[in-house]
């Protein structure tokens, strides 16, 4: 039998022994898988992704929010608001004021998505994408004359000379829409523009029959037009009254139809002396209709929680109210705020139950892929490890063959080998105790195979030797 090393190896017959062939292949994923190298950058990515993860969540939401003119009240009701909310210790609300110069154009950049909120009016270019939140004050249309004019019904304001508080653009075309309503041309009125400071003057020097005020019908505005009228024309001002408000809301749903209580403005007789119906338009609160309920509900909640810390520095605080909840109304009402009167809030859980769910069946597959991928890997390794039985029972075969005893002590020589690398790898965890019962047999019997070999060569050695001796042996003479 031929017995050769070579690069570190022995043959044994037909069969070739070398380090590289006792290495198994499951060694190097194994090792991959443990290594701090594999692992460590795993874990600081996953806490990466985590952190980016609760930052995002964290962040706090900022809301554009529209309103003008800039000196307004309704400006600065909303500083007030924004000043609160950036107070509140979570934060998760932050409001950026957009100033504009009227309230079209606070719809106007709603529409265009430049907001996500606007104070609008009801009767001005109320906006298309908007849904009411809040309603923040409601203006009463309140027409006031002195004792000495003529004017006791708004029929009567037919070529009179109506003075305008405060004139706008938008408190001009509410008195030609009314004026309409009674089939009186718009030229036919003369609209005088006033000043608070300058109506006491006006009536006095009977530039105007009349004087329109729109208000919040509790504010400092109409209490002070009464007042002006009264003291200038010495006498109980008349409040007319527009006896079709009810009609006009109906056909209008822009408009709304409000009584002013008898006394409302105080003094003794009161002021009014009997309750009358008069329009009123609607200060409102909207959000685009994109934007999430939940952050919606959010705001709404916060609004009317600090609208008590906001009544101690803006007046208007007072008047915001809940808005109505009818589904029919015209101006409906955004379903975010709608769940927060309702009672309905979502929770952050039901709000991302979705993700929650796709997540867990995502985390579910990435975790029963990587054990799939573990059992392949810790397959492949105990495959490559009890690859060395098949080198066992080779030697096995090989031992029974030897010729000589240089071969036996190269099987000898390999089994202490794959002896050694097998105890290496039970150290490390990748050989089983089934694989090293199945190594440790393998090898007993490639030790037994090498030593019954070694008893026949030995015998096969000795009894030629006893047959020359009894060839050589002297004869004896009888």
């Amino acid at each position: 039998m031929i017995i050769a090393r070579a690069w570190g190896g022995c043959a044994i017959g037909g069969l070739i022994i070398t380090p590289e062939s006792r290495r198994t292949p499951g060694t190097l994923p194994a090792r991959l898988l443990r290594s701090p190298f594999l692992w460590v950058p795993a874990a600081v990515l996953a806490a990466v992704l985590l952190a980016w993860g609760m930052r995002f969540i964290a962040r706090p939401t900022v809301l554009r929010i529209a309103v003008g003119p800039e000196g307004s009240a309704d400006v600065k009701l909303i500083s007030d608001l924004a000043v609160q909310m950036a107070r509140v210790k979570t934060r998760s609300l932050k409001l950026k004021l957009i100033k504009t110069t009227d309230v079209a154009q606070s719809a106007a950049a709603l529409d265009a998505g430049r907001a996500d909120l606007a104070v609008v009016r009801s009767d001005v270019s109320m906006s298309a994408t908007g849904l009411t939140v809040a309603i923040l004050h409601r203006n009463a249309v309140a027409f006031i004359a002195p004792r000495t004019s003529s004017v006791r019904n708004i029929a009567d304001l037919d070529k009179k000379r109506v003075g305008i508080l405060r004139a706008t653009l938008e408190n001009e075309h509410l008195l030609e829409q009314l004026l309409s309503e009674y089939g009186i041309a718009a030229q036919s009125v003369t609209q005088v523009p006033l000043e608070p400071e300058g109506l006491a003057s006006a009536i006095r020097d009977r530039r105007i029959d009349a004087v329109m005020v729109v208000a919040p019908p509790s504010g400092t505005l109409m209490n002070a037009a009464v007042e002006a009228v009264a003291s200038a024309s010495k006498g109980e001002p008349v409040f007319v009254e527009v006896k079709e408000a009810e009609a006009i809301a109906e056909r209008k749903p822009v408009y709304e139809s409000h009584e002013i209580v008898n006394g409302l403005f105080g003094r003794n007789p009161p002021r009014p002396k009997a309750s009358f119906k008069t329009l009123a338009v609607s200060y409102r609160l909207v959000a685009s209709r994109d934007l999430e309920d939940y952050v919606v509900s959010d705001f709404t909640r916060r609004l009317f929680t600090l609208r008590m810390a906001l009544s101690f520095d803006s007046s208007f605080a007072d008047h915001i109210e809940k808005p109505d909840t009818d589904n029919d109304t015209a101006l409906p009402l955004h379903p975010g705020a709608a769940a927060y009167f309702d009672g309905n809030e979502k929770s952050f859980f039901d709000r991302y139950d979705d993700w929650f769910y796709l997540g867990a069946m995502g985390l579910s597959g990435l975790v029963s892929g990587l054990a799939a991928l573990i059992a392949s890997a810790r397959a492949w390794t105990r495959r490559g490890t009890l690859s060395a039985i098949d080198e066992l029972i080779h030697i096995r075969v090989a031992a029974r063959n030897a010729k000589d005893e240089a071969a036996l002590e190269a099987a000898e020589t390999a089994v202490a080998e794959i002896s050694t690398v097998a105890l290496r790898q039970a150290r490390d965890g990748r050989i089983d105790d089934a694989g090293l019962s199945a190594l440790s047999l393998a090898m007993d019997e490639c030790r037994q195979a090498i030593a019954d070999r070694r008893v026949r060569l030995a015998a096969q050695v000795a009894s030629p030797l006893a047959t020359d001796a009894a060839a050589v042996a002297p004869f004896t003479l009888s």
